[in-house]
């Protein structure tokens, strides 16, 4: 915890109201990447997740808060209040959540803060990452996986029909362990993939050909699973397992969706063809799951680490499933811009031949958090 710091925030009053200046050459030697408002109501948690690499400033404009900052080791607590003038510095992969308090008037409900991502300007306080390479930290723990519907609702060819387009019984419901991971908050853009394709000379992606799926903050598809691990690789991580996956949907709560238990609509989701293409990553801002992940449901199916079996759930492993050793089709999980709204769930499961490219799947990278 001794890389986070406080900074005194410099302010001028008149008899016609206050002027906080923020000079980020002088008073803070940093260089402002991103800029967040962020609020919420009183009482309530925003936050909870930490960056790989991304680093944090949090200043607070009205109201006050409480910042919980924590690491796999240590915890830290520290009050934001608008009358304190006290700016505070996080680092990347310190976990931050950020509990909002209301004392007052109800013009106090909501409280504003600016949260900045950083750059490297000065060794002692940040490195530079884009936004497309974010991770949240997903703490280790227990977790749900499956749907808790009947065995005898799900119809036959579901449960044992080893076609390449079976979904695998999303039975029985259990519980798994988890050591804590870090996992993409953004699918793999094509702005991202087109600098692995630039530093190895691999092959373009499909996606590529078509003026819909092309674009920079577009999720890069048309890429077979094999492909996927090799740009995982190169960027020192890997493909999430199938667990890691849901439990990055799913946060601490057993619920169907990214964002709670309601039904999809078209301002959680890219979905049902409603747009007919993909759509830039994170353009979602109520579809994100409780670790911040966005589109987990919509926009595009990912592919993960495990080979497909039906049966598999009934005999995987209670802690850190990897899935079968072998098999001929590869898991693809979550919905797309295609499915309709039974097809979008964070249960759903989808396989298919490792080798096959379409405008449908995608993917994300993940990373164990003790990897340096």
């Amino acid at each position: 915890m001794k890389k986070i710091r406080k900074f005194r925030i410099k302010s001028f009053s008149k008899s016609t109201g206050k002027l906080i200046p923020i000079s980020f050459n002088k008073q803070f030697p940093i260089k402002v990447k991103r800029i967040f408002f962020l609020y919420g109501k009183k009482n309530k948690t925003r936050g909870e997740h930490a960056h790989k690499k991304c680093s944090q400033f949090f200043i607070p404009v009205y109201g006050k808060a409480i910042l919980n900052i924590k690491t796999l080791k240590a915890k830290k607590r520290i009050v934001l209040d608008h009358l304190s003038k006290t700016a505070v510095f996080v680092p990347s992969k310190y976990w931050c959540g950020v509990k909002f308090i209301n004392k007052n008037s109800i013009l106090m409900i909501q409280f504003f803060f600016i949260l900045f991502s950083l750059s490297m300007i000065s060794p002692c306080l940040v490195t530079e990452m884009s936004s497309s390479e974010d991770m949240s930290l997903i703490p280790a723990g227990k977790s749900q996986m499956g749907s808790k519907k009947s065995l005898l609702a799900l119809r036959p060819h579901d449960l044992f029909n080893t076609d390449r387009h079976t979904l695998g019984p999303e039975n029985p419901a259990h519980e798994v362990q988890l050591d804590a991971f870090y996992i993409d908050i953004f699918e793999v853009s094509n702005e991202k993939y087109k600098k692995y394709v630039d530093a190895t000379g691999t092959k373009k992606p499909r996606g590529w050909k078509k003026p819909d799926f092309s674009g920079a903050l577009q999720p890069v598809v048309g890429v077979s699973w094999k492909e996927a691990v090799a740009y995982c690789k190169w960027s020192g991580k890997r493909l999430p397992t199938e667990a890691e996956w849901e439990k990055a949907g799913r946060g601490k709560r057993p619920i169907n969706y990214p964002w709670g238990d309601s039904l999809p609509d078209s301002e959680k989701l890219n979905y049902n063809e409603e747009k007919m293409k993909t759509t830039p990553v994170g353009s979602y801002e109520k579809g994100k799951s409780d670790y911040g992940v966005y589109d987990l449901s919509g926009n595009v199916s990912e592919w993960v680490h495990d080979w497909h079996f039906p049966e598999y759930y009934l005999f995987s492993p209670k802690e850190n499933p990897q899935g079968p050793e072998k098999g001929q089709y590869k898991i693809i999980r979550g919905g797309n811009w295609r499915n309709n709204a039974d097809y979008v769930d964070l249960t759903y499961r989808n396989a298919t031949a490792p080798n096959v490219r379409n405008d449908t799947v995608g993917f994300r990278c993940a990373k164990n958090a003790s990897a340096k």
